[in-house]
């Protein structure tokens, strides 16, 4: 293909050239005139060259995304952020940055760079502000994505903070920062644990915070309606332990949710003894496989609860998704 187009060009020059030295109606003329190849031949070169060079490349388009969609791309598509921000994600395989020549790394895509995906290759582009404009590969395909620019696909706590999110039952710190690592709240449990509640035996959740007092009292008003919680706790705003935690999570679903999948013996948990405070909560947590413990943690025994220390964001969205979703929960023997 690449020697068509040099082949006319050099018909057309050596054409020009004759015509040009050869007088018109001698026995070498060939009685095309200078009038036909500057209005007709000509044109039909470039129209020629132009639809070989637009078969070579694949088809683009603009796409306008929102926080919170994506573009799933794969081999040989490319892409290039015009607009807003957000992040690239390869789960497989390796994205080049074409405009720097280098290996793309997982984050922040680059604007006006050109990235394409390479051979046995896959990789998200997940919009993280209301309005990224992005030049993309026709083929891609648009769809739902976590709008939590600190929360990328690679994470193990993503497909539970996308998930949770999904059922509406978590929102971020802002519209597209969730805090993975920071702690819970007291207030943010018991809106947690109400829209759990809510989710389970409604479906959807529909619950808001209050417009007047604290944001908080419409979730605490709920959970106390329905049995969430026995009275209004001292400090909502202070930060809440695994424990307490545990407390009022046990609480959000009735007892047919935590069917029994794991053999757990009582006192196999290295820091919880059978008759310790919320112990029968906290073993059934274990037993249905919603909670694990922290396992590979130099600081903790191997399983162990560790229920006065602080529970994070990413793990509250990971028990979330284990305790709406059966098949994420966890299957050990402990004991």
């Amino acid at each position: 293909m690449k020697r068509k187009p040099c082949a006319l060009l050099l018909a057309l020059f050596l054409l020009t050239v004759s015509v040009s030295a050869e007088t018109a109606g001698s026995a070498d003329d060939p009685l095309i005139s200078q009038s036909y190849i500057s209005d007709t031949f000509l044109p039909q070169v470039k129209q020629s060259l132009a639809q070989i060079t637009a078969d070579a490349a694949p088809a683009e388009t603009v796409l306008s995304l929102s926080a919170g969609e994506s573009v799933a791309l794969t081999e040989g598509q490319s892409f290039t952020l015009l607009s807003g921000t957000a992040r690239l994600s390869a789960d497989a395989g390796v994205v080049i940055n074409i405009t720097t020549g280098s290996v793309a790394e997982n984050g922040s895509a680059a604007a006006y760079s050109r990235y394409i995906v390479c051979e046995d290759s896959h990789a998200y582009l997940d919009a993280t502000s209301e309005q990224v404009l992005i030049k993309v590969s026709a083929a891609a395909e648009l769809g739902e994505g976590c709008p939590f620019a600190d929360v990328g696909r690679e994470s193990w706590y993503f497909t539970s903070v996308f998930s949770a999110y999904q059922q509406g039952l978590i929102d971020g710190v802002s519209a597209t920062m969730y805090a993975p690592t920071g702690s819970l709240t007291v207030a943010q449990c018991i809106k947690l644990a109400a829209c759990l509640h809510q989710l389970w035996n409604d479906g959807a959740v529909t619950l808001e915070g209050s417009i007047s007092g604290n944001w908080y009292d419409s979730y605490v008003s709920y959970a106390l309606k329905n049995g969430i919680l026995d009275a209004v706790p001292e400090d909502c705003d202070s930060a809440i332990d695994r424990t307490g935690f545990v407390a009022i999570f046990y609480r959000a679903l009735p007892e047919r949710a935590y069917t029994k999948l794991n053999q757990i013996a009582d006192g196999a948990i290295p820091d919880v003894n059978p008759d310790d405070a919320n112990a029968a909560e906290i073993y059934t947590f274990y037993r249905a496989g919603i909670l694990t413990g922290y396992t590979g943690d130099a600081a903790y025994a191997e399983h162990a609860f560790g229920g006065s220390s602080q529970i994070s964001r990413a793990e509250v969205a990971a028990i979330l998704n284990r305790m709406t979703d059966e098949t994420a929960r966890v299957a050990f023997t402990l004991g």
